[in-house]
């Protein structure tokens, strides 16, 4: 059975830390965004064991400013939450519910985790 050390595993995440700089809300894989935001950084990220699984995780905190309230440009109905480096998607979350959204509304990405577990 396979295994990695906790710093390759840390490889790729720190990859993500370092050079996700944006979130976009989309409709779809491959959808324009509906509502997007700049500014993220390192210290968006905390990195730590993932107790349930093995293997690492990252937490994605928002704070009261940068995520909480940011401007729809389009309307439509959001599925998916992109992690760009620049223009380069990185990480996809699918939202559960999706949410239908109007182009006055605004959204708040709340924090949430990032996991890459053991090989089993």
């Amino acid at each position: 059975m396979p295994s990695f050390n906790d710093l390759v595993i840390d490889g790729a995440l720190d990859y993500i830390t370092t050079n996700v700089d944006g979130v976009t809300v989309n409709q779809t894989a491959s959808s324009t965004a509906l509502t997007g935001v700049t500014g993220v950084d390192a210290s968006n990220w905390t990195k730590a064991d993932n107790a349930s699984g093995g293997g690492r995780k990252l937490t994605f905190a928002t704070d009261s400013g940068d995520m909480s309230s940011i401007a729809c440009t389009v309307a439509g109905t959001a599925t998916k939450l992109w992690f760009l480096d620049s223009a380069v998607q990185l990480v996809m979350a699918d939202l559960s519910p999706s949410v239908v959204l109007a182009s006055t509304d605004t959204v708040k990405i709340n924090s949430f985790e990032i996991a890459i577990k053991d090989p089993t």
